[in-house]
């Protein structure tokens, strides 16, 4: 779900997640990190601004 919504936005906050996926805000936050932390995954995070981001591999997006 968060690939398809970095693809399709450019790029993912845990308040958008958290939206999505229904999630309280701490739960989002672990899972994204959890799934940026895997190196066989895609995303990964970044800080745009004052704001963590998740995005692709290799991509640099603004949000």
């Amino acid at each position: 779900m968060a690939v398809a919504y970095i693809k399709n936005n450019g790029c993912l906050t845990v308040k958008q997640y958290a939206r999505i996926t229904q999630l309280s805000k701490a739960a989002a936050e672990a899972e994204l990190e959890a799934f940026a932390s895997d190196k066989d995954n895609p995303v990964i995070a970044a800080v745009i601004g004052k704001e963590k981001v998740y995005i692709l591999k290799g991509k640099t997006q603004n949000p």
